[in-house]
């Protein structure tokens, strides 16, 4: 998988949602590595896999989650999930 050198990507976030997906990597394909931070809270995040295709699949009355199209780059240290 490329890397994006610890350089977390939220891939998608939903208005009505309680999570927040950071890739770190993407294999091109349908599948990230990266965290998933629940509540906004750090201690509360989990590094694994997750697809494109199920975050694309979640709905909540209507709405979708959506990608950040405003999201700059920044260490994962920055967002207190690496040090």
């Amino acid at each position: 998988m490329p890397s994006a050198r610890a350089r977390p990507l939220p891939t998608r976030r939903g208005a009505f949602s309680i999570f927040d997906w950071y890739a770190v990597t993407f294999d091109g394909q349908d599948t990230f590595m990266g965290f998933v931070v629940v509540h906004g809270d750090p201690s509360n995040a989990e590094y694994g896999y997750f697809s494109l295709s199920e975050l694309r699949g979640i709905t909540h009355i209507g709405m979708k989650v959506s990608r950040d199209l405003n999201w700059e780059p920044i260490p994962a240290r920055c967002i207190g999930i690496a040090r």
